[in-house]
């Protein structure tokens, strides 16, 4: 059984697209089978990547959605392939306003929804709103929703930056919301991932951006395993060679 992972903030500029893709990455690196589902309306983001990656001689599938029915979807795509983990880039949509049906939908097909929130005040302040609707969603239709949060994009220049995840677990106390250990930086290397079409783990993957990522793997894999029997079927489904994974798109 597949586990899904809804990559979702209602605010864009925060990551989505980058940390799906990488996370993607990181976990075809551990020997996953591994589909990424653009749920963005344009499919800009994924198309430019796989253009990017075919001139770099890299093929990649994309799987864009088609419709505002999640469900469906991707039962048709997990009959043809049965995925390890799914991950879904959703779009950078208000619930409430027109899309936010994909939104949602995403959400409600969804074991768990990541949150990458950037480390500034801003960011912290506007994370409030989309909170209190998934912990709707939880309390009225989906009780068994997790949702994970991790400092994305990180200055490791400014002090402010490196006490964002403080204040963000002080934000959080006493909500359901899991604010996890793992912070990626802001790096040269990840932001090169999408002009070159790849993942940090194909474009360097010795470098601190792929250790981030694959602490962030890690991380999600502890959950998996400290939250729902489907661990059992994910951990023991992965390929033994990584180098014959491939990440779908």
């Amino acid at each position: 059984m597949a586990t899904i992972i809804a990559v979702a903030n209602k605010k864009g500029g925060s990551g989505k697209t980058t940390t799906t893709t990488n996370l993607a990455g990181a976990f075809v690196a551990r020997g996953y089978r591994t589909l990424m589902v653009d749920a963005d309306g344009s499919q800009a983001s994924a198309f430019s990547w796989r253009r990017t990656g075919e001139s770099s001689g890299c093929s990649y599938e994309v799987l864009g959605l088609q419709s505002t029915n999640v469900r469906n979807f991707l039962t048709a795509a997990l009959a043809v392939d049965p995925y390890d983990v799914v991950l879904i880039d959703c779009p950078p949509r208000d619930p409430g306003e027109k899309d936010g049906e994909v939104l949602r939908n995403a959400v409600l097909v969804s074991n768990a929804v990541l949150i990458p929130v950037m480390p500034s005040g801003h960011d912290l302040r506007a994370l409030i709103g989309f909170l209190q609707w998934l912990l709707a969603i939880r309390e009225n239709t989906k009780p068994d929703l997790d949702i994970l949060a991790f400092i994305n994009n990180r200055d490791a220049r400014t002090n402010s930056a490196k006490g964002a995840r403080s204040q963000l677990v002080l934000n959080l106390v006493g909500l359901p919301i899991r604010v996890l250990e793992s912070e990626v930086v802001h790096r040269e290397d990840i932001r090169r991932t999408g002009d070159a079409g790849l993942t940090v783990f194909e474009l360097a993957p010795e470098s601190k951006g792929a250790v981030e990522y694959t602490s962030l793997r890690e991380e999600i894999l502890k959950w998996l395993a400290a939250t729902s029997e489907r661990a059992a079927a994910v951990l023991t489904s992965a390929q033994t060679s990584a180098s014959s994974a491939n990440v779908q798109f």
